[in-house]
């Protein structure tokens, strides 16, 4: 697929022409390793400019399943992306959960919290909220939901328009 390759900075691979698709199906392709190991991608999904992937390696007859995330960008040549796996704890959570359950153990401290975090963000942004729910953003305030679709919420006496990617959680009952 790479006729010309254009590396760039801080581990970005843009190939010239390629489509966001292209990428997409290079990266989620089976291939072997110059050592002779096996990295077979069992199952991926696309999430914004993000793909995940359950990925088992075999290496002297061990088999390891973890996550890879690659990371979409379009440059002036075309699509690339940037490799990354669960060790780095990169920061990018919306893999699904069963994903994880489809995987060996945490490769190390960064592979655990990085998978907390995955079942946590799943937590907040899968909840099903409600008209009177109060939830805390990001920013740090604890605003009361008035409308679910749209999704929207009230702090201070004024109404503003939400997106989930504000939501921290629900406020937490101590906290009310």
């Amino acid at each position: 697929m790479r006729k010309e390759e254009r590396k760039d900075e801080m581990g970005w691979s843009h190939t010239y022409g390629a489509s966001k698709t292209d990428i997409i199906e290079e990266v989620t392709s089976s291939y072997t390793g110059a050592s002779g190991t096996t990295f077979k991608k069992l199952k991926h999904c696309v999430r914004g400019n993000a793909v995940y992937a359950v990925v088992e390696m075999v290496r002297d007859g061990k088999t390891e399943r973890f996550i890879a995330v690659y990371l979409l960008s379009k440059s002036d040549v075309g699509w690339g992306y940037k490799a990354m796996d669960e060790g780095c704890h990169p920061y990018h959570y919306a893999c699904p959960v069963t994903y994880l359950d489809l995987c060996t153990e945490p490769m190390n401290d960064y592979s655990a919290k990085w998978r907390e975090k995955v079942r946590y963000f799943n937590k907040v942004h899968n909840c099903k909220l409600a008209v009177g729910d109060k939830v805390l953003l990001t920013n740090g305030w604890t605003v009361e939901i008035t409308s679910v679709k749209p999704l929207r919420c009230s702090y201070n006496g004024s109404n503003y328009k939400l997106a989930r990617k504000l939501l921290v959680g629900p406020e937490s009952k101590e906290a009310a």
